[in-house]
């Protein structure tokens, strides 16, 4: 069965994210919707001057799923 995920790329600038062999390119502020196969993930989000996001998620049946990528300072 196959998973819906939403992204929302909640940044000024424009984000790349990598999920396997997958890749999915953003405008700033846009958010989209994709379907994924259950499945472990290795993700990669990225976008100019910033230090990417790396991680692994697990997309499971029966679920869906909203991811938001923004920039944090410290």
């Amino acid at each position: 069965m196959l998973k819906e995920i939403e992204i929302y790329n909640n940044t000024d600038r424009p984000l790349t994210l990598k999920m396997n062999e997958h890749y999915f390119i953003f405008l700033s502020k846009e958010r989209k919707t994709f379907t994924l196969a259950p499945g472990t993930y290795s993700y990669r989000a990225s976008t100019p001057g910033v230090i990417p996001d790396l991680g692994t998620e697990k997309l499971v049946n029966n679920n869906c799923y909203r991811w938001e990528f923004y920039i944090s300072t410290r």
